[in-house]
């Protein structure tokens, strides 16, 4: 399952089927797209340095939207701005939250309804199916307070936790300070951080823009 799918369902209310982000300023889009990127990097797609992601590959990957943002963020060999391919994914990718929740229901992990069902303008809920794949997400979510060394995935939903603001949802007590000290922890220059800090630090940095 992609990073991004799992960041979308911590924010999904199971039994509604709505996103309820914490921090309800949030645009979905923009959490998806910053997940985006670490789903790349984590299939070795995307370098970061210094600020900026660039692709390392132009190979193709198995699954469609990863395609999709390859295409999109395709840059030279300079690389474009963590923030800029943050709102070059939200805006030309759109409405890409409900694309990782439709696909999600293909797979039968959500259902889709409109709410109320007789009104053809009703908005679309998307309430669990099975909640599986939420739990793992969660798991992942905790594993990087636990871990000596969280993993990639691990890093990325922890930063987009906090942008969404779930973190506290989700990891409680002494895991909670642990949590937080680790995302204060996550350092921003190079000289300091293994690869998958260093991008956790940069998109943690670019999201607080926006």
């Amino acid at each position: 399952m992609l990073i991004a799918e799992q960041s979308i369902l911590l924010v999904l209310e199971p039994a509604s089927g709505t996103l309820t982000p914490v921090r309800a300023h949030i645009d979905p889009d923009v959490l998806a797209a910053a997940a985006l990127l670490f789903d790349l990097a984590e299939q070795q797609r995307l370098r970061y340095e210094a600020d900026h992601v660039a692709l390392k590959s132009s190979l193709p990957v198995s699954h469609p939207l990863l395609g999709q943002a390859l295409r999109v963020i395709g840059t030279p060999s300079h690389g474009v701005r963590v923030s800029a391919a943050i709102d070059l994914l939200a805006t030309r990718m759109a409405p890409l939250a409900r694309e990782l929740l439709d696909g999600l229901v293909r797979r039968d992990h959500l259902h889709r309804v409109r709410r109320p069902a007789w009104w053809p303008w009703a908005s679309i809920h998307y309430p669990i199916r099975s909640l599986q794949a939420r739990n793992e997400a969660v798991a992942a979510l905790q594993g990087a307070v636990a871990a000596a060394q969280p993993s990639l995935r691990q890093l990325a939903l922890l930063v987009l936790g906090e942008y969404a603001g779930q973190v506290a949802q989700y990891v409680r007590g002494d895991a909670y300070d642990q949590a937080t000290r680790l995302l204060m922890e996550l350092p921003l220059t190079r000289h300091e951080a293994t690869p998958e800090r260093a991008l956790a630090a940069g998109i943690r940095h670019a999201l607080a823009d926006f």
